[in-house]
């Protein structure tokens, strides 16, 4: 590990900190590892894995999305969800530090359209399948996440797997237990506790708020749990005898939203999602790699 990594990982360790200084200064380390999830301590062992990452502390804003897409899909993005931090860049609405929302992995992995059709639309690991014949009425979109990586030169940039995101979650923590929470539920009142780590149904007013004014969860991660749910890079395309356009879903981890009740934010809750569905319970945290 190199002295900058090491810096940065001992930086996970503090337990409370201001939201962030600035973009650059916004990503740790996080060691990787197993961690045994077994959902009983007798159990068959199930393990997740993760290498050492770098990954963003708060989920992406809808200014670092305008930055790269020069749009801001978020559905809360007006001067009544952010009265004093409101901006208006190029005509275009900004909470600029809230999370950004509305949109679909396809927007940010990119995809394939039919311009005959503008509902004909298919991931790049579909359009892999069809016959050269069926590829030709396609043209390509560029999503999020190539924009953005052609504009970098020293790092790239992807979203977590479903499982770095839960081993990130769990702050290398195992648990034998059919319910787990990244919040320290073991405190009563419950609402009383989450309200200080989580912005969820019962603290939010239905709606998204700023990233990291609430406490982190112990290795320096902000908003896991509740804002917004974080898509993931783990797409369901194995099964041969389902139909092509009828495998489309990717996993979604728990963590609940601003919408979602606090049961929601149970770790053993695992959801699907299909890759051109937008929500404004759906954003999503990058991960980088030094080029």
């Amino acid at each position: 590990m190199t002295f900058r990594q090491s810096m940065l990982f001992a930086f996970t360790f503090i337990s409370s900190l201001s939201a962030f200084a600035s973009l650059q200064d916004n990503y740790v380390f996080v060691e990787g590892g197993r961690l045994d999830i077994r959902e009983t301590s007798y159990g068959s062992p199930k393990y997740i894995y993760a290498d050492t990452l770098e990954i963003s502390r708060t989920e992406m804003t809808q200014l670092e999305w305008f930055a790269v897409m020069k749009s801001n899909p978020s559905e809360f993005k007006n001067k009544i969800h952010c009265t004093t931090s409101h901006q208006v860049i190029d005509g275009v609405e900004l909470c600029p530090n809230h999370p950004v929302e509305n949109v679909s992995w396809a927007d940010v992995h990119g995809y394939y359209v039919n311009p005959q059709n503008s509902y004909d639309k298919l991931i790049p690991q579909q359009y892999k399948k069809l016959k050269a014949t069926e590829k030709a009425a396609y043209v390509y979109q560029k999503g999020f996440l190539e924009y953005k990586n052609e504009s970098q030169n020293e790092y790239t940039y992807r979203v977590p797997t479903f499982d770095e995101w839960q081993y990130v979650a769990r702050a290398g923590k195992e648990t034998y237990s059919n319910s787990v929470y990244i919040v320290p539920i073991d405190i009563v009142p419950k609402d009383e506790i989450t309200s200080k780590y989580a912005w969820y149904s019962v603290n939010s007013g239905n709606q998204t708020h700023e990233v990291g004014l609430l406490r982190n969860t112990g290795n320096a991660m902000l908003d896991m749990s509740g804002n917004v749910q974080e898509m993931t890079a783990d797409l369901n395309l194995h099964d041969e005898y389902v139909p092509l356009k009828e495998q489309l879903w990717y996993l979604l981890p728990p963590g609940g939203s601003w919408k979602r009740e606090f049961k929601y934010m149970d770790l053993s809750w695992v959801n699907g999602n299909g890759p051109f569905q937008r929500s404004s319970e759906l954003g999503l945290r990058l991960i980088r790699t030094e080029r």
